[in-house]
């Protein structure tokens, strides 16, 4: 399962909410908003980029991949 840190991320560079990320990314509030609470499960190429300059990652930093367990 492929996770979006996008919150983890915002926090830990002092930003407190999905409005404050929307103002400082120049991405939809409501974007901000449905990534800060995992309600999202796509993301463009265009959110990624605006999201990666805001929050000073490179792509691969905003996502985590968890293996689903062997059944």
């Amino acid at each position: 399962m492929v996770r979006l840190r996008v919150r983890e991320l915002a926090e830990k560079k002092g930003i407190p909410n999905p409005l404050v990320l929307s103002k400082k990314s120049g991405v939809a509030y409501a974007t901000c908003y449905g990534l800060w609470y995992g309600e999202r499960s796509l993301i463009g190429l265009g959110v990624i980029d605006k999201l990666c300059k805001a929050l000073g990652v490179t792509p691969g930093k905003l996502f985590e991949y968890q293996p689903a367990e062997s059944r």
